[in-house]
């Protein structure tokens, strides 16, 4: 399953990068649309176009999956069962105990701080290509894939190796300083094209890995009562970096005149993260509230 994925994911960041440069350097003027205006109705269409494969090919019962062995259904039907009496025995904390308990603001102010991180790297790719000298767009549709292969192999493996040592706080961390030391890399690159590109390969590994290992943390350092809803606010009140971090990197860039005191400024805020994760975070997993 693991490899269907890879193989997947890989295909998909060869496809985007090239096929983004494309629509934006051939589609321009076309219809009278921008090429940016394609490059959102093209990139657009499969979401709609894969929910409806996914209503139509997706099951409501492991017995009905034709794709899993008998055992593999026998084996799945009888977690779901035990999940489904643990719960039924489960009284749900409410969302004012969440609310007033320090973990859930600290893991939510962690997510905040990593949003925010993503979302100026997501705006910065192109830019900063574009910066070290790369002017075609089509070049700088391919080069933007090269960061995106090095996130899917981060993420699968930081996170099986998290799973299988059953250990959270140090995986953030390595993966939360892998983006700091990239982001570090590109300012100190001063344009220079390979060492920036090096640094943000690094960097997008970086932070495309750490989210995966930071849920798994949430997951097991909330109590089981309120690990449901406390992922959903954590993820709400992350969203307030995205909503924040265009603005203030903006503000940085025009006035210091570029775009190096933003990035150590991003630096930052994974450093911050990983401190934040060491010291609240102490406890071994094992005495975290998994029932």
């Amino acid at each position: 399953m693991i490899g269907v994925f890879l193989l997947g994911a890989i295909v998909a960041s060869l496809i985007a990068g090239p096929l983004s440069g494309a629509i934006m350097k051939f589609l321009d003027g076309l219809n009278g649309w921008h090429g940016w205006q394609w490059l959102f109705l093209v990139q657009g269409l499969p979401a709609p176009l894969l929910g409806l494969l996914a209503w139509r090919v997706l099951v409501d019962r492991p017995e009905q999956a034709t794709w899993l062995s008998t055992a593999q259904k026998t084996r799945l039907r009888q977690q779901l069962d035990a999940e489904s009496q643990s719960s039924t025995k489960a009284s749900h904390g409410s969302l004012r105990d969440l609310l007033c308990d320090a973990k859930f603001w600290t893991l939510a102010l962690v997510y905040v701080v990593m949003v925010a991180g993503t979302y100026a790297m997501a705006f910065w790719i192109p830019t900063l290509i574009r910066g070290w000298g790369v002017s075609d767009l089509m070049d700088i549709g391919l080069y933007a894939t090269l960061p995106q292969l090095g996130a899917v192999a981060g993420v699968i493996l930081l996170g099986r190796s998290s799973d299988r040592l059953r250990e959270r706080r140090w995986h953030f961390t390595a993966g939360a300083l892998l983006a700091a030391c990239g982001l570090a890399t590109i300012a100190l690159g001063q344009g220079q094209f390979i060492i920036s590109m090096t640094g943000l390969c690094l960097a997008v590994t970086g932070i495309a890995s750490v989210t995966p290992v930071f849920f798994a943390l949430v997951s097991e350092y909330l109590p089981r009562t309120s690990v449901a809803v406390g992922i959903a606010l954590i993820s709400s009140i992350g969203n307030l970096g995205g909503a924040i971090i265009p603005s203030l990197t903006s503000a940085i860039n025009t006035a210091t005149g570029g775009t190096t005191y933003s990035m150590y400024f991003v630096m930052s805020l994974y450093l911050l993260a990983c401190f934040i994760i060491l010291l609240a975070a102490r406890r071994p997993a094992p005495v975290f509230q998994s029932a």
